[in-house]
C-alpha cells in the first residue's frame, strides 16, 4: 500500500513542477515580444524585375509587377550586405530622399551552373546571359516610397541608377 501512496506523491510533484516551468517560460516569452516594434498592419513588398544587356553592354530592368500583401517576413534577412562589381543595390527610399535600408543582390546575369560531364565528373561554370528576372521580397517600411535599383561599377562606392520604382 505504501508504494502506491509514493508514487502519486512523485506524479503530483513532477505535474506541478511542469505547470511551474511552462508558466515561466511563457512568461519570458511575453517579455520579449514586448521589447519588439509592432507595427500594426505589416506588409511584405514582392517585385519582379526583368534584367536584359544591350548591344553596348548598357544594363537595362523593367518592373514586370508589384506585389503588396498583408503579412510578416519570418526573417527579412537580404541576400548580401556587401556587393562586388556588377551586384545589384536595392536601396528602400522615404519621401525626403533618405536612405531607409538598402542591400545587394548576386548580379542576375551571371548564374553558376553546375553539370555533369560524359565520364560522370560534377562542374561548375559561370555562364553569362543576356536576360534574366529576379525578385526582390522584403518586409515593406511603412516609409517607403521609393526602390531604387543600382548597379555596382568599380571598386569605390560608385552606382549607376537602373531604376526606380515608387511603392504607393
Amino acid at each position: 500500500m505504501r508504494y502506491p501512496v509514493i508514487w502519486l506523491a512523485l506524479t503530483c510533484h513532477s505535474l506541478i513542477i511542469l505547470v511551474n516551468s511552462c508558466a515561466t517560460a511563457n512568461a519570458i516569452q511575453s517579455e520579449k515580444k514586448t521589447e519588439t516594434t509592432v507595427v500594426l498592419n505589416p506588409q511584405i513588398l514582392f517585385l519582379n524585375y526583368s534584367v536584359s544587356k544591350k548591344s553596348n553592354d548598357q544594363i537595362k530592368v523593367d518592373l514586370i509587377n508589384k506585389i503588396v500583401a498583408q503579412g510578416q517576413l519570418k526573417k527579412d534577412v537580404p541576400e548580401h550586405e556587401i556587393g562586388k562589381i556588377g551586384d545589384f543595390k536595392c536601396s528602400e527610399i522615404d519621401g525626403n530622399s533618405k536612405v531607409l535600408r538598402s542591400f545587394y543582390i548576386t548580379d542576375p546575369l551571371k548564374k553558376n551552373v553546375e553539370y555533369v560531364d560524359g565520364s560522370g565528373q560534377m562542374y561548375r561554370k559561370l555562364v553569362e546571359l543576356d536576360s534574366s528576372q529576379f525578385l526582390i521580397r522584403t518586409q515593406l517600411d511603412p516609409r517607403t516610397k521609393f526602390i531604387v535599383i543600382s548597379q555596382v561599377t568599380d571598386s569605390t562606392p560608385n552606382l549607376t541608377n537602373l531604376s526606380t520604382t515608387q511603392i504607393n
